[in-house]
């Protein structure tokens, strides 16, 4: 009787070692991942300062001033002023 409660309680302690290991495991799976975060964060603003000085570049670039300047050098000669508007729908 005694060995078996000795059985018992051995199961028990290890189950509950176990179970334990699995949680703190866990728990530093998901500190790992916070720590992470600030790091991440700082990128994402990075990337999107890039993509709106980007924007802004594109927009300049596009920009009809910037265009009918370049129509004057030799190189661009070939672009003229649109006569009229086209307008192109897209289907979804």
């Amino acid at each position: 009787m005694r060995r078996h409660l000795l059985f018992r309680l051995l199961f028990c302690i290890l189950l509950s070692a176990s179970v334990l290991y699995v949680y703190i495991d866990k728990q530093n799976k998901i500190t790992e991942l916070k720590i992470e975060i600030p790091k991440l964060k700082e990128e994402v603003r990075v990337l999107r300062e890039m993509n709106a000085s980007l924007a802004l570049q594109i927009e300049e670039l596009e920009s009809p001033k910037h265009l009918i300047a370049k129509m004057g050098r030799s190189q661009f000669s070939h672009l003229r002023y649109p006569s009229r508007i086209l307008i192109v729908e897209e289907d979804e």
